[in-house]
């Protein structure tokens, strides 16, 4: 999902309008009646690296992302680091200018 999702589960600075501000993990098991996940679509780009990809058996892998926007994430040890906040390694949802 190309949104920051806090510790909280709140969508925050969402590409998706309709998400900001909401829970959408709740929201989509009630309206699915199953449980699903959510991530950040940078993030996990980061963890699939290091797992098997472009950063597998390094300690510490970054993944940067640049195209709509530019984000990140930061994995240890083949695990997706959160930090604080929720969202570590996400450098920011940043518009890119055309002109």
């Amino acid at each position: 999902m190309p949104d920051i999702i806090d510790k909280n589960g709140l969508v925050k600075s969402a590409n998706v309008p309709c998400s900001t501000g909401k829970k959408i993990i709740e929201d989509l098991n009630e309206a699915l009646h199953c449980k699903v996940s959510v991530g950040n679509d940078c993030r996990l780009f980061a963890l699939s690296e290091s797992v098997g990809g472009a950063g597998d058996g390094y300690k510490r892998v970054y993944g940067a992302i640049i195209g709509t926007g530019a984000a990140g994430g930061f994995c240890i040890d083949g695990q997706l680091y959160n930090g604080r906040s929720g969202f570590a390694g996400e450098y920011g949802h940043l518009p890119v200018s055309v002109f």
